[in-house]
């Protein structure tokens, strides 16, 4: 009866691995980012998962850091992601979605995207992959 119970317990730690990776490959597109605004920009830093955010806005717990920002028009806010999934930062709502305006295409770990915000008004944005996740920049 032990052996059979130590297989059960090998294979419940073997599948729950597996769902792991499988869970962490979701979100993973590949798509291009032609869609991009000619004032934004990504690039890899060396930001470690869990630091505390170094910049305007993070993505941390499958959540935005700053519900809501306000800046000066023509500033630049940045963008990093802290979480080992991808996400984005997509113009709009998830229920009216502006990717024409501003779309980072996918932002993986330790990665950040830049975005200036020339005219004053209100932007509302959201993650594409988790729609859940959506924050707001007021430029005045």
């Amino acid at each position: 009866m032990s052996a059979d119970r130590s297989r059960l317990i090998i294979r419940l730690l073997a599948f729950t691995a597996g769902l792991g990776l499988l869970l962490a490959a979701c979100g993973d597109d590949s798509g291009s980012d032609d869609g991009q605004a000619a004032s934004d920009s990504t690039e890899a830093t060396a930001v470690p998962a869990g630091s505390d955010c170094p910049s305007d806005v993070c993505m941390n717990g499958i959540a935005y850091t700053e519900g809501e920002i306000t800046v000066a028009a023509g500033d630049t806010v940045t963008w990093t992601n802290l979480d080992a999934v991808a996400h984005t930062v997509t113009a709009g709502t998830p229920d009216a979605p502006q990717p024409e305006a501003a779309d980072s295409g996918n932002i993986e770990q330790g990665e950040t995207f830049d975005f200036t915000f020339d005219d004053p008004a209100t932007y509302p944005y959201f993650c594409t992959i988790h729609p859940q996740m959506q924050g707001t920049i007021v430029a005045e």
